[in-house]
């Protein structure tokens, strides 16, 4: 991931993990770094899911970002934990799920809260996504953060296409909006265009 804001950039560097447990359970698995304000210096998330009966899936994790090195787990200013989870339902080829935020940083909580609607196409790594959501979490990814700012209210719109093409390959394209309030009555629309292409392991 890049940012390009304010003629600041930086990189954001990531890796997911899917390591399966058994039939029902799985785990998500993320580690990332960062040189750059906007993105955090060091984030990581686990989450197991399970699924089911009747088509139902559901998952809770914590998600953990630092922006200031010298506050390394030491829970400290510049420093988020993520609170959060799905409860899912797959209907023939479509999929719905809820996941609600709960963010702690500075000693105090945020809430936020995304819904999602999904039609799965050709494989299950290859599908159309509409995401709605209020609220803000530090851990919407399609967002450059700033911890100096104070996120009052967000509302945003999310229409995501993912491809997996040659058996190794897996193309996304993504296009959003949000209309964003912070602090001292500033409030913005924010569009945002996401290309990516990931290789299989």
């Amino acid at each position: 991931m890049t940012l390009t804001d304010i003629k600041k950039n930086g990189h954001q560097f990531e890796a997911d993990a899917y390591p399966i447990l058994s039939k029902r359970i799985y785990l998500y698995l993320n580690a990332g770094l960062s040189n750059s304000i906007n993105f955090p210096f060091l984030r990581a998330a686990v989450e197991p899911y399970i699924k089911l009966p009747s088509g139902f899936e559901a998952s809770a994790g914590i998600r953990y970002m630092s922006f200031v090195k010298e506050s390394l787990l030491s829970f400290k200013e510049g420093e988020v934990i993520i609170l959060t989870g799905t409860i899912g339902k797959y209907s023939g080829n479509w999929w719905f799920s809820v996941r609600p935020y709960f963010s702690y940083s500075d000693n105090n909580w945020s809430t936020s809260a995304t819904l999602t609607t999904r039609r799965y196409l050709s494989d299950p790594d290859s599908f159309i996504s509409l995401n709605l959501g209020t609220g803000f979490s530090p851990d919407l990814q399609q967002y450059a953060y700033n911890p100096d700012l104070q996120y009052l209210k967000s509302n945003r719109l999310q229409l995501d296409y993912q491809q997996k093409f040659a058996n190794w390959y897996i193309f996304n394209l993504g296009a959003g909006y949000a209309r964003e309030e912070f602090q001292n009555n500033i409030a913005k629309n924010r569009f945002t265009l996401i290309a990516g292409l990931t290789f299989i392991l």
